[in-house]
């Protein structure tokens, strides 16, 4: 890839745009090749909130029944988390969990956000 990379300096109007939630493992010789690297933060608390409580609206046809300050504690606790991330707990719950959406509380939620944290730590 990188030598097809270079061979686009033949072409100087080529633009490549590439995004990743994993730059930590992209190699420094792609790295080097980049013109512009622009790095975006974790979503701030209320940035956070908001993609919570619009997956948890729609979860709630599948039953899922969380109270805003559940939902706020989720927000605080989740601090870090990538937006990716955030939208996939509600499901990680319900498959760690083996239970319904209806089953599902705030703490489960919360107990699979620091699982996922000690999985990042190993």
């Amino acid at each position: 890839m990188l030598q097809e990379i270079d061979a686009l300096q033949a072409y100087p109007s080529t633009l490549i745009i590439a995004t990743s939630n994993f730059s930590e493992v992209i190699d420094d010789a792609f790295w080097d090749r980049a013109d512009v690297v622009i790095k975006f933060p974790p979503p701030d608390y209320d940035t956070r909130l908001a993609i919570l409580e619009d997956r948890a609206e729609v979860l709630k046809s599948l039953g899922l029944s969380i109270k805003t300050q559940g939902v706020k504690k989720i927000a605080t606790a989740s601090e870090g988390l990538s937006g990716r991330q955030l939208g996939k707990v509600f499901w990680q719950t319900y498959l760690r969990k083996r239970a319904g959406f209806k089953e599902i509380t705030a703490n489960a939620i919360l107990e699979t956000i620091e699982e996922k944290r000690g999985e990042r730590c190993h």
